[in-house]
């Protein structure tokens, strides 16, 4: 069966699929392909190996309709399991066994969390230790050291359920070979070496705002519900979510079609958290921010608007961290005020200019100019399908998300934890090349900038802003 955009429950990925063109021979027919998941008991009694399985249960039926569970005997998983397949399915049934696994012959692709990979059937194995991530297509992967950190974890299932899509579409190695005993360290943004990176510790203090609940806020609120992360959030997003966002938003099922994205995903947050929800424009939150609300100190932007981003980075918070994503690119940018590195009014630029920043963005394939989450042009989506396609419409790939929440939250922790990182500005890759092709972005503010020009006025009103409520962000 040829699959097409006109079903809005996958439009989004088909069109990416679409994308590729004949580097995928099987781009039209990749959704009726079978998956099998499966886990090692050793892996799934860690606790990264439980947050491994339940991503990629979580992702796998977005890129595909036909998945298969099988878990050990007896496997304590199982309720768990069960429950997030029901709540997340959309496509046919998820088939969950117990025991032995089904024969691999009978699956187009199959994803193992552990470290086998049996050679000659198209399997994938995933690990993590600590801060590092394994993936690997062809031969066994080492043991891992059990080291738990969620966010590795993540990033690892991520990797994963990239090689299972290289599979289901047939993708050409020139475009993106299967990785084999891969390992990347998300503390470093570099290949793997036998540094686990520091632990996190037991308790993470946080108070910021997340600006956006689409694909990547989805991502990032799924972390942070997984890691010692106590405090304050407050999210910012005015839309529902709508079916076109069941293939890219990790935590919703088609019992959250119409609910708002700040309610839906403040709600999934209360625990630790104190979690507000503010279902409204970015500008009627500004305008609450030194009145009804104190100024954050961190923010997280997961969103695609060059405007709000400026609008974002008008409040001239401590810190912001950014992610973005364009087809099967991803990318985070993180801005401190006292580093002196680009802000966000640097790095992203309005349509019209033709700066540097400008066309590397262009050339890398990220939008920057539509209030929705998670697109590539609309121009390119039209050219890629011939399939009428409403205003708006916006190509996007789950997978792709989770990896640029993982960034941004790895980010976030080593800000709250006091550790140091190597991003000085931005970290961007291809997804279906891997991470280790990607290329660090550092950036200085530019002389022409607003944080340039008047940055004694807002090292001023900064100041004053730590004095106590009450103080509104002036024209500066």
């Amino acid at each position: 069966m040829l699959v097409t955009i006109s079903d809005a429950r996958f439009s989004r990925l088909v069109a990416s699929a679409e994308g590729l063109g004949d580097h995928a021979v099987d781009r039209h027919r990749f959704l009726e392909k079978r998956v099998l998941l499966t886990g090692e008991p050793e892996a799934l009694s860690t606790t990264n190996g439980a947050v491994a399985m339940d991503a990629c249960l979580r992702l796998l039926p977005r890129i595909t309709r036909h998945v298969v569970v099988a878990l050990p005997a007896d496997s304590p998983m199982r309720q768990d399991v069960n429950e997030t397949a029901e709540s997340i399915v959309f496509g046919n049934e998820i088939e969950i066994v117990s025991g032995s696994a089904p024969n691999a012959a009978r699956f187009d692709a199959v994803l193992n969390i552990g470290t086998t990979v049996r050679r000659g059937q198209p399997w994938t194995a995933v690990t993590s230790s600590g801060w590092l991530s394994w993936v690997s297509s062809e031969t066994n992967l080492p043991p891992a050291v059990d080291q738990t950190n969620s966010i590795a974890a993540v990033f690892a299932a991520s990797l994963g359920v990239a090689e299972v899509f290289k599979r289901l579409v047939g993708l050409k190695p020139g475009r993106g070979k299967l990785l084999d005993g891969f390992g990347f360290d998300l503390f470093r943004y570099q290949s793997a070496s036998g540094d686990l990176g520091p632990q996190l510790p037991d308790r993470l203090p946080m108070d910021l705002v997340l600006v956006g609940a689409g694909a990547i806020g989805n991502g990032v609120v799924y972390l942070l519900k997984r890691l010692p992360a106590v405090g304050k959030i407050r999210i910012v997003d005015r839309d529902d979510f709508r079916t076109e966002n069941l293939g890219t938003s990790v935590l919703i099922g088609p019992a959250d079609l119409g609910k708002q994205k700040a309610v839906l995903t403040a709600d999934y947050l209360r625990g630790a958290f104190e979690s507000l929800a503010y279902p409204e424009e970015f500008a009627a939150f500004r305008a609450r921010l030194g009145r009804e609300e104190a100024h954050p100190a961190v923010i997280l932007g997961a969103l695609d608007s060059v405007e709000t981003r400026h609008e974002i980075q008008y409040l001239w918070p401590d810190l912001v961290i950014d992610g973005a994503l364009g087809g099967f690119l991803c990318q985070v940018t993180r801005h401190a005020w006292e580093e002196r590195t680009a802000c966000l009014r640097c790095v992203f630029q309005r349509p019209g200019g033709e700066s540097a920043e400008l066309v590397a963005s262009r050339a890398s394939g990220l939008r920057l100019g539509r209030q929705i989450c998670s697109v590539v042009a609309e121009a390119v989506a039209r050219q890629i399908s011939s399939d009428p396609q409403p205003a708006g419409f916006a190509p996007s790939v789950p997978f792709v998300a989770t990896v640029s929440a993982c960034m941004m939250v790895s980010e976030l922790a080593k800000a709250s934890a006091g550790w140091p990182t190597v991003l000085e500005t931005r970290f961007q890759w291809d997804a279906l090349r891997g991470p280790h092709l990607g290329q660090l972005f550092p950036q200085t503010r530019r002389p022409d900038c607003f944080c340039s020009q008047r940055g004694s006025n807002i090292d001023g009103v900064k100041a004053r802003r730590r004095t106590g409520p009450g103080t509104t962000v002036p024209n500066i």
